[in-house]
């Protein structure tokens, strides 16, 4: 008997279930409010999300002491905090990003002329935009502005602080459209695209060690109102470990009694997040949501696609020099590969 207890004990340790899950405990682990006085240098923290002023930070990143302090911040931030960060003011260069919007814009026009969209596979199909490998048509699209795009210290130094040096970048852009269709609430990449069946053949470890090698982050390009749909973010709920199954249950769908961060994110934000936290998208608003979506792996991790940028070097670009004039000067320390 004793034998068969301890099988059957490792067995529901080592292979989570769905119908395991309780809306209850996850909203046990939510509702402990972040305590700003842990993270000195935050600005703030708005219903348990930690705010960072860039512009105040950024004359200090030179001081390699000053980049560690801030580096082991967001990392723990992360990972044991409410696993989302935001970067206030993080790109001064606002010029730049209306470029890269007005290149993004015609990139999105392209695909939906020639019937080939990508579509948002946490929403209804056809209700949104979805640039996908948006990266690589960036760089093909205006090299100078993709190198300045990804120049930014600030991409650079969350990218290390979670994953350590020559991390690989990837990037998608999504649009929710007025009266677009809400996403339904979900983890990501890399467990969370697959179906709750799937999800549930891979051992408890995995679920853990999985968003260890990704960091996920929106940049807003645009003043994303709560008119536009408000952006749901669940803080903390990434200590929650059957989270990726949780998803799939109804009740934590539809929220329950757990509080979510909605909000707006107004231009010039970026927000990174750990991917085992559990987030939406609610459409439905008046106003356009505009964004990028970078998925940064680390070394010893799979992107989600794989972007040829050394294909633009054999096309006779002049991509080395502006490459080095701005993602060396802007990546640092903690630069990364595209390709």
């Amino acid at each position: 008997m004793q034998k068969i207890d301890r099988s059957l004990h490792l067995r529901s340790r080592t292979f989570l279930r769905a119908d395991n899950c309780d809306v209850a405990d996850l909203a046990a682990i939510c509702e402990v409010a972040t305590d700003v006085t842990d993270y000195p240098l935050a600005a703030t923290a708005e219903k348990s999300v930690l705010i960072y002023g860039c512009p105040t930070l950024a004359p200090r990143l030179s001081d390699p002491d000053f980049a560690d302090a801030l580096m082991a911040e967001w990392a723990d931030a992360l990972a044991n905090g409410p696993g989302v960060i935001v970067l206030s003011g993080a790109e001064p260069d606002l010029a730049m990003i209306d470029r890269a919007s007005a290149i993004f814009r015609e990139l999105i026009a392209r695909q939906n002329a020639a019937g080939t969209g990508g579509g948002d596979h946490f929403a209804k199909p056809g209700a949104n935009d979805r640039l996908w490998n948006s990266l690589e048509k960036h760089c093909l699209a205006d090299p100078v502005n993709f190198a300045r795009y990804y120049a930014n210290p600030f991409l650079a130094l969350v990218s290390q602080a979670w994953l350590g040096p020559y991390y690989q970048m990837t990037a998608q852009l999504n649009v929710v459209n007025p009266g677009g269709a809400s996403q339904s609430p979900h983890r990501d990449y890399h467990l969370g695209f697959q179906s709750a069946d799937a999800v549930a053949r891979y051992p408890s470890h995995v679920h853990r060690f999985s968003p260890m090698l990704t960091l996920q982050g929106a940049i807003a390009h645009v003043d994303a109102t709560i008119e536009a749909g408000p952006t749901l973010l669940l803080p903390h709920s990434q200590k929650y470990e059957p989270g990726y199954l949780a998803t799939a249950v109804c009740q934590i769908r539809g929220r329950g009694s757990i509080g979510y961060h909605g909000g707006g994110f107004p231009k010039n934000i970026a927000s990174p997040f750990k991917p085992l936290r559990i987030s939406a998208r609610r459409g439905l608003g008046l106003d356009v949501d505009f964004r990028a979506l970078v998925c940064v792996s680390g070394t010893c991790g799979k992107r989600g696609f794989n972007p040829f940028v050394r294909r633009f070097f054999d096309n006779g670009l002049n991509f080395s020099g502006v490459f080095a004039r701005y993602c060396f000067r802007g990546a640092g320390r903690g630069f990364g590969h595209f390709g």
